[in-house]
């Protein structure tokens, strides 16, 4: 999860320092704001560091000599339909070819 723009470059690279053959998913979450009644999310959903960090790593990738592709995931599926186009217009044209999304019915 890409909780900031250390915690992602951290987990990337452990990702390559572990030797495997991997996608990394990054992945734009929602910030707790209060863990204090009442809970409140932050309301920034896509600050602008996200895009900048991601930007940043499409251009230096692939990973590891070659083992870590950057991949993009996504669960913010309540974000308004042309917001969801424009992020993936945008990831592909950064070269992502792995994109992951999880959906839950009902």
């Amino acid at each position: 999860m890409s909780y900031s723009p250390a915690h992602v470059e951290n987990a990337l690279s452990a990702t390559i320092c572990s030797g495997i053959r991997s996608v990394f998913g990054f992945t734009p979450t929602m910030k707790v704001k209060s863990w204090d009644p009442p809970f409140t999310l932050d309301q920034d959903i896509l600050p602008a560091w996200v895009f900048e960090t991601f930007d940043k790593l499409a251009q230096r990738g692939p990973f590891g000599d070659g083992r870590v592709q950057l991949g993009f995931a996504l669960d913010l599926f309540f974000l308004p339909k042309e917001m969801i186009l424009n992020i993936f217009d945008r990831v592909t044209k950064a070269g992502v070819k792995t994109i992951i999304a999880h959906y839950l019915h009902g």
